[in-house]
């Protein structure tokens, strides 16, 4: 690992980076360093290429910073608060004698289980009744394919639930039909989602007045960036990393920018079957709500995006 301002500066003679300002940051509790170099967004995208492409040499992962919690700060004070732990406090603030540094926060995460999250969403009472999320789901199958089940079939095939149902059973309505949608509907149609659907899952435009600081993290995982900036959308950074961890095995989804709110992704495996990608958008759901309920997206549509897109934009808002 390059741990050197001097050794970062030399490896990077010749590129397009090799005048970009560049420092040496302190990670608190922690007895290495971090390497921050200043973009913009015009280059952003390519010096984290850049800096990708070298990993085995310098044995940092790279990640771009900026908007999102950054957007109101200048680039001295984006580096400056970067790796404040304030926010991780708020994490563990009914846990005594538990520290907030990286290190620690990740070797938690390698005793963490994300399936528990899960199940406990799952059990959380919904605010519909059975009967009005099969209205409402399959109405949508009608106005985007123009044939719906027969309202019965659905209710017959789900136990009698008196009130409210809960999670898990809101997606279970959501995989019946979208198992339907597949089965009456012509693959082409059913797995194709309108064009706007791409929209709320493409990476955000930068704004062109914005620096952005891509920061060279102590670390080969790209999964581990959130032991170091924290993310709004996490209520425990340990499970994040888990789960961050799992997407990269099984779809080789990598990190590439981090603002505080948006975390925008590298996918390189989509999911092979619907079912998988229904599976990685209940995940999504999960611990990326926003990404979903900003857009008025159902589980189902999103699984559908999922199965073509080569890159995600992850949202948690305040």
């Amino acid at each position: 690992m390059l741990n050197s301002l001097e050794d970062i500066v030399a490896l990077l003679k010749g590129t397009e980076l090799e005048n970009s300002t560049k420092v040496k940051l302190d990670i608190p509790g922690s007895s290495t360093c971090a390497f921050a170099i200043k973009v913009n967004a015009e280059n952003s995208i390519r010096a984290w290429i850049i800096l990708r492409s070298l990993l085995n040499k310098t044995g940092r992962y790279p990640v771009l910073a900026g908007q999102g919690y950054f957007v109101h700060l200048n680039w001295a004070e984006v580096i400056r608060d970067i790796f404040t732990r304030e926010e991780f406090l708020y994490e563990v603030a009914n846990s005594r004698n538990m520290d907030v540094y990286p290190k620690d926060i990740i070797e938690r995460s390698k005793k963490k289980n994300f399936i528990g999250q899960i199940e406990q969403y799952k059990q959380n009472i919904s605010c519909f009744t059975l009967e009005e999320i099969i209205d409402q789901e399959i109405e949508y199958t009608y106005r985007q394919f123009g044939v719906k089940p027969r309202k019965e079939s659905v209710i017959t095939s789900f136990p009698l639930y008196l009130g409210n149902v809960q999670n898990s059973v809101v997606m279970a309505v959501e995989n019946w039909l979208f198992n339907w949608e597949l089965k009456h509907i012509n693959p082409e149609i059913a797995l194709k989602p309108p064009d706007i659907q791409y929209l709320y899952l493409d990476w955000y435009p930068p704004e062109d007045e914005c620096d952005f600081t891509l920061v060279l993290l102590p670390t080969f995982n790209s999964w581990e960036t959130l032991a170091y900036i924290h993310w709004f959308g996490a209520e425990s950074s340990e499970v994040m990393i888990a789960l961050f961890q799992s997407w990269h095995e099984h779809f080789k989804a990598e990190l590439l920018s981090h603002d505080g709110l948006n975390l925008l992704f590298n996918v390189y495996e989509k999911p092979r079957t619907p079912q998988e990608a229904f599976q990685l958008a209940v995940e999504h759901k999960i611990f990326a709500g926003d990404t979903l309920d900003l857009a008025g997206i159902s589980i189902r549509d999103h699984a559908r995006v999922l199965l073509h897109l080569d890159r995600w934009c992850l949202s948690s808002q305040p």
